[in-house]
């Protein structure tokens, strides 16, 4: 039996938390407003707004969404594969401009005879260059992994398909 005042469960007809006269209360049972508050309070705590959950993920990425909707493992994903994307485009700037400079100097066309020669002495920079340019370009792949999957979520947040967050709460 049931406080028809605070919701306490009762041993007695007086309750012990409030001291209401229970004898009129029913067995098990709470009143509507007891139980409507109680929910209500449970429903309104830690309510994360999908509105902002969809923005942070259509317009910052990185992961930064998930950790907001404590989705921490797919976050940490997100954020290793765009920091491998950073990696990949240094590296390939880094062979572009060691292919374009050298750390010796690059012959200069008027020191051979025909243009072949020149070519077959420069061959070495220009290949350096070359992988640089296309590891650059591949750095794209996690760059564009990460951006649909997060323009993806947002639409997702954004229009409602989405409704809880990494704790089980309702997204508000």
């Amino acid at each position: 039996m049931f406080c028809k005042k605070c919701g306490e469960k009762l041993s007695s007809t007086y309750c012990a938390k409030c001291g209401a006269n229970t004898e009129n209360s029913l067995p098990n049972e709470r009143t509507n407003q007891q139980v409507h508050s109680s929910l209500h309070s449970v429903a309104t705590t830690n309510r994360k707004s999908k509105i902002a959950a969809g923005l942070l993920a259509l317009l910052v990425g990185l992961g930064i969404y998930n950790f907001y909707l404590d989705f921490t493992k797919k976050a940490i994903i997100q954020l290793i594969l765009y920091i491998i994307g950073i990696a990949i485009l240094v590296i390939g700037i880094s062979l572009r401009i060691s292919g374009q400079i050298g750390l010796e100097t690059v012959p200069s066309i008027l020191e051979f005879e025909n243009i072949q020669d020149y070519f077959d002495a420069t061959r070495p920079y220009t290949n350096r260059m070359d992988a640089g340019v296309y590891m650059a370009l591949s750095s794209l792949i996690p760059f564009m992994a990460v951006g649909i999957w997060g323009f993806a979520e947002g639409i997702m947040l954004l229009c409602g398909y989405k409704k809880m967050d990494g704790k089980g709460n309702l997204l508000s």
